[in-house]
C-alpha cells in the first residue's frame, strides 16, 4: 500500500490583508476560502477617519477587523476577484483589501501535491520578483510603538498626506508587570501596531513626518518600516 510522504515546502505567495468593519471578518474568510484560500487569522483593531469635525467630537475611531490570509500566487487573481464581486461583501460598507509579496510560505504537505518539489517555482519567482514589485502603486507603512503613542503617529501621518490607518493592540516579548532594560532602554510589553496604505509618492514624506513625532525622540520607543503593495482594492457599494 502506497503511503504519501510528508515534506516541507517553501514557496512564494501573497499575504492578502482585508480590513472591514467589526464582526464581518468571518464573511470575508468564507469568500477567501471559497476562492481556494486555506484559511487565515482575524485580528481586531480600530480605524481612523480623516475628518476634522469627527476628530473634534471624538468620533474618528471605528471598530474594524483585519483578516490575514496567505495564498499561493497562482490563485491571487481568483481571490481578489471573489472579494470584488461577492454580493455579501458588497453590502458591508467601506473596506479595503490589498496584497503583499511574501518570499516564501513554509508548509508541510504530501509529496504528490508539491509542484516540482518547490524548487523550480522559487527559482522562477526570483527572476520575476523585481518586475512585479516595480509595478506597485501603493506602499504599506507599518509602525510599532509603545502603547499610547499610536494617535500621535496617526496625527503626523495625516498632516503629511495619509487619509487614515488602522491601529491594533499588540504585545511585546516581556511578561506583563516586568520591567526589563536592554542597553539602558526600558522595554514596555504593551504595544500598538499601526498600518497605513498610501500611494508610493506619499510614502517618503509620511515616514519623515512620523520620524519627527516628539514621542519617538527617545531610542527604543518604536520602529517603522514600509513595503510595496502588489495590489490595492476598495470594497463595498461605494467602491463599485
Amino acid at each position: 500500500m502506497d503511503q504519501k510522504q510528508v515534506i516541507s515546502t517553501y514557496l512564494p505567495g501573497v499575504l492578502v490583508l482585508t480590513i472591514v468593519r467589526r464582526s464581518h471578518g468571518e464573511k470575508v474568510m468564507r469568500v477567501v476560502k471559497g476562492a481556494g484560500g486555506r484559511g487565515g487569522t482575524i485580528v481586531q483593531g480600530r480605524g481612523t477617519i480623516n475628518n476634522k469635525l469627527a476628530h473634534l467630537l471624538g468620533l474618528d475611531s471605528e471598530a474594524v477587523e483585519l483578516i490575514f490570509t496567505l495564498v499561493d500566487r497562482e490563485i491571487t487573481d481568483v481571490v481578489f476577484a471573489a472579494l470584488r464581486t461577492d454580493a455579501e461583501i458588497g453590502k458591508l460598507g467601506n473596506g479595503v483589501s490589498f496584497g503583499l509579496d511574501v518570499q516564501g510560505i513554509l508548509r508541510r504537505i504530501h509529496r504528490d501535491s508539491a509542484v516540482n518539489g518547490g524548487t523550480d517555482i522559487l527559482a522562477s519567482n526570483a527572476q520575476t520578483e523585481g518586475k512585479v514589485m516595480s509595478q506597485a502603486e501603493h506602499e504599506l507603512i507599518a509602525v510599532i510603538v509603545n502603547f499610547g503613542f499610536a494617535d500621535d503617529i496617526m496625527d503626523a501621518a495625516r498632516k503629511a498626506g495619509a487619509t487614515g490607518g488602522t491601529i491594533m493592540n499588540a504585545q511585546g516579548t516581556v511578561r506583563a508587570g516586568e520591567e526589563v532594560k536592554f542597553f539602558g532602554i526600558t522595554i514596555v510589553p504593551e504595544k500598538e501596531f499601526i498600518i497605513i496604505v498610501v500611494p508610493k509618492d506619499k510614502a517618503e514624506p509620511i515616514l519623515k513626518a512620523i520620524q519627527e513625532v516628539p514621542c519617538l525622540s527617545e531610542p527604543g520607543v518604536g520602529i517603522a518600516f514600509s513595503m510595496d503593495v502588489l495590489r490595492f482594492m476598495q470594497l463595498g457599494q461605494k467602491a463599485r
